[in-house]
C-alpha cells in the first residue's frame, strides 16, 4: 500500500499487465491513493487528443463509427486491481481500529484488588501512618493487582497502583477496624518501580517495605503486612 512511482508501476505490471501500468503512468497515478482517488482511470481514453493515439491503439479497438471500445481483458484487470486495493485498505483500517481499541482498553482499565480469607485485625492509625496493633503480618491473605499496560508512563502506573491500594483499604475498613482511611501516596506510603525481580516496592511511612511480585500475569502481595502500606 506504500509503493510509489516505479515500485508501484512494477507491481501493476506484475498484477494487471504492462498496458494497465502504461495507462496509470500516463496519468501520473503513481500510488494506491492516487489510483483509488480516480473514479475511472479509463475516462481519459474518451478524450480527443493526438497524445492519446498510441495509448488508445494499445488498449482499445476503434469502431466503424469512430468510437472506441476498451479491450475486455484490460477492463477486467482494472476491476480486479481496484477490488484488491480497496480490500487491503479496509483491512488496514480495521487493524488500526483494533489496535486503538486495545490501547484505550489497556490505559483505561482499573486495577482490581481482591482479598481472600481476610482475618479481621484491629489497626490503629496515628498521624496518618498505619500501624497494626497485634501483628505485623496478616496470614492467609493477599492482594492481587492486575498488571498495568507496559506502555503506560511510570508515573501513571504508580498512580493507578496507589489509588487501588487506597480504595482497597476503604472497601475493607470495617473488617480491619480502621479509624482513619485518609491515606496519601508520598506521605503515608510510597510506590516504587524497579527493573529487577522485585518489580514493585511499597514503602510505609513507618519504614516497613513489601514487594509486589508477579505470578501468572497477576501482581500479588502475599501475607501482606498492612503497616507497609
Amino acid at each position: 500500500m506504500n509503493l510509489r512511482d516505479e515500485n508501484f508501476y512494477d507491481f501493476i505490471r506484475q498484477f494487471a499487465g504492462k498496458k494497465v501500468a502504461a495507462l496509470l503512468s500516463f496519468q501520473e497515478c503513481n500510488s494506491v491513493d492516487s489510483f483509488l482517488g480516480c473514479q475511472d482511470v479509463t475516462a481519459i481514453l474518451h478524450l480527443e487528443s493526438d497524445e492519446l493515439i498510441d495509448l488508445k491503439k494499445n488498449m482499445c479497438i476503434t469502431l466503424s463509427n469512430g468510437s472506441i471500445y476498451l479491450l475486455p481483458g484490460i477492463e477486467s484487470s482494472i476491476m480486479h486491481l481496484t477490488k484488491l486495493f480497496k480490500n487491503k485498505q479496509e483491512e488496514l483500517i480495521k487493524q488500526s481500529k483494533r489496535r486503538q481499541s486495545i490501547t484505550i482498553s489497556s490505559v483505561s482499565s482499573t486495577p482490581n484488588i481482591i482479598s481472600n480469607n481476610l482475618s479481621p485485625k484491629t489497626v490503629v492509625l496515628g498521624n496518618s501512618s498505619i500501624h497494626q496493633s497485634t501483628s505485623n503480618a496478616l496470614p492467609n491473605s493477599y492482594l492481587t493487582v492486575s498488571p498495568p499496560a507496559t506502555h503506560v508512563l511510570a508515573n501513571e502506573i504508580k498512580s493507578r497502583i496507589s489509588n487501588t491500594i487506597i480504595e482497597w483499604f476503604k472497601h475493607n475498613k470495617d473488617k480491619l477496624s480502621l479509624i482513619n482511611i485518609d491515606f496519601n501516596e508520598g506521605s503515608d506510603f510510597q510506590v516504587e518501580l524497579n527493573n529487577n525481580q522485585e518489580g514493585i516496592i511499597v514503602r510505609c511511612k513507618c519504614g516497613t517495605t513489601s514487594a509486589i511480585g508477579q505470578k501468572q500475569g497477576v501482581l500479588m502481595v502475599r501475607n501482606m503486612c498492612f503497616s507497609s502500606l
